[in-house]
C-alpha cells in the first residue's frame, strides 16, 4: 500500500507539471475538472490521469447504497489520496458510472446537470442577482466571465506569493511583479471562465480563442501563427482592416481612442513585437 500511495503522489506531481507546461493539456484537464467540480484539485489531477473521460464519479458505497448500482466485474477503481479521514494518509478508490450497472428494478441513473438554451437567461439573471454583478447584454457567457473575474480577484492576492515560486524557466521570469500579476490574473480568469462555459454547455472556442494570452505568446515565439479567426478578432479590436495586420513592414498601427485599456495595450504590444520580427 505504501508503494502504491507513493506512486500516486508522484503521479499527482507529474500530471500537475504536464498540464501546467502545455496549454492544450491544460484545457483537456479543465474539460475533466468541469464535470467533477466537487473534487479537490489534486483529486481532479488523479482522476484526469487515470480516467480523463469520467463523467460521474463516486465511491463503491455511494453507488451501492444510494444509487443501487453494482460495480462491474473487473473494473479498476480510480485511486485518490485521502488525508482527511485520520492521522495517516491512505488511498481511497472511486468509480465512474461507466464502471457500474443498475440493480434490477431498483438502480438509478445519476442526474447529470445539463443546461438547456431556454434556461440560459434564468441562470444569468440568478448569478447577476446572487453575485451582485453588473448588468450586461452579453448573455450568459458574459455573466460567467464576470463571475470568473470576481472569483479570481478575491483569490489571487493571497495566492500570488506561492504562484511566484513557479515562474522560473517561463516567460513570466522576465516580467516585473505587476505584469506577473496581470498574466496570472488573466490565466486564472480564463481558466475559471473555461470551466464555467464548458459546464454550461457553451462553445468555449467561440469566446476564448483570442482571450488566452498563451496563444499570443506562442505567436511571438514562433510556436504557432495566428489563425484567420484570430486576425479577424484583432481587426475588430483595433477597428482596422484585416490586411493591415498582415502587411509586413507597413506603417505601425495606431491605437484608437476607445482602445486604451490594459488588455488592448498589451495585445498591441504583442503585435508590435511580432511585427518587428520576433516571431519565426
Amino acid at each position: 500500500m505504501a508503494n502504491k500511495l507513493y506512486a500516486m503522489e508522484l503521479l499527482t506531481e507529474e500530471v500537475a507539471k504536464d498540464v501546467a507546461a502545455n496549454p492544450q493539456e491544460w484545457m483537456r484537464f479543465l474539460n475533466t475538472a468541469s464535470r467533477l467540480y466537487r473534487y479537490t484539485f489534486p483529486e481532479q489531477l488523479l482522476i484526469y490521469a487515470q480516467r480523463p473521460g469520467a463523467t460521474a464519479v463516486a465511491s463503491m458505497e455511494i453507488w451501492n447504497q444510494k444509487m443501487y448500482r453494482w460495480i462491474k466485474k473487473g473494473s479498476k477503481g480510480i485511486a485518490l489520496i485521502d488525508n482527511t479521514s485520520g492521522p495517516k494518509t491512505k488511498l481511497r478508490y472511486v468509480f465512474d458510472v461507466q464502471d457500474t450497472y443498475k440493480v434490477k428494478n431498483l438502480g438509478r441513473d445519476p442526474q447529470l446537470w445539463n443546461l438547456n438554451p431556454e434556461g440560459e437567461q434564468l441562470v444569468a439573471d440568478y448569478l447577476q442577482e446572487r453575485l451582485a454583478l453588473e448588468a450586461t447584454e452579453g448573455g450568459l457567457a458574459e455573466v460567467l466571465h464576470q463571475a470568473a473575474e470576481e472569483s479570481v480577484q478575491a483569490w489571487l492576492p493571497d495566492a500570488f506569493d506561492e504562484l511566484q515560486m513557479d515562474v522560473a524557466g517561463t516567460f513570466l521570469e522576465d516580467l516585473d511583479e505587476q505584469n506577473q500579476k496581470v498574466e496570472f490574473r488573466e490565466l486564472m480568469t480564463n481558466s475559471v471562465w473555461y470551466v464555467l462555459l464548458n459546464r454550461c454547455g457553451l462553445d468555449v472556442q467561440e469566446y476564448l480563442e483570442l482571450g488566452s494570452v498563451q496563444s499570443i505568446y506562442h505567436w511571438i515565439n514562433g510556436i504557432s501563427m495566428p489563425t484567420i479567426d484570430n486576425l479577424y478578432a484583432l481587426s475588430d479590436l483595433f477597428h482596422v482592416p484585416i490586411d493591415l495586420l498582415v502587411c509586413g513592414n507597413r506603417k505601425p498601427l495606431a491605437l484608437c481612442d476607445n482602445a486604451h485599456n490594459e488588455s488592448n495595450e498589451r495585445v498591441y504590444e504583442y503585435y508590435e513585437r511580432i511585427k518587428n520580427g520576433r516571431a519565426a
